[in-house]
């Protein structure tokens, strides 16, 4: 989905663009792919939303982190890092919104 979403924005059709990001079904299993969904939502369609999502996200991925395998905590520990850059970038103008 999120490749269909870059279509529209290559393109210039924001409101296939938007259509696309309503059809997309929001899986937290995967919150990698909601920080994509929410950064789109950020920069294109409104950034409340994408702040929304992606906070959500970064929280599951947080909360992943802290409880996996010691095997584990290098692949969660580079889709933190990743979560945390961008939902920053989203909140550039905002002083609480990486605190709870």
């Amino acid at each position: 989905m999120y490749e269909v979403c870059l279509h529209f924005v290559y393109v210039c059709d924001f409101a296939k663009l938007e259509a696309a990001l309503k059809t997309w079904k929001k899986n937290l299993d995967i919150p990698y792919w909601e920080i994509k969904k929410a950064s789109l939502l950020a920069e294109y369609i409104s950034l409340g939303e994408g702040k929304s999502l992606a906070r959500e996200a970064f929280d599951v991925i947080s909360s992943k982190f802290e409880t996996c395998s010691y095997k584990e905590k290098y692949y969660w520990a580079s889709r933190k890092a990743y979560a945390h850059t961008i939902l920053n970038l989203m909140c550039s103008g905002s002083s609480r919104c990486l605190r709870k």
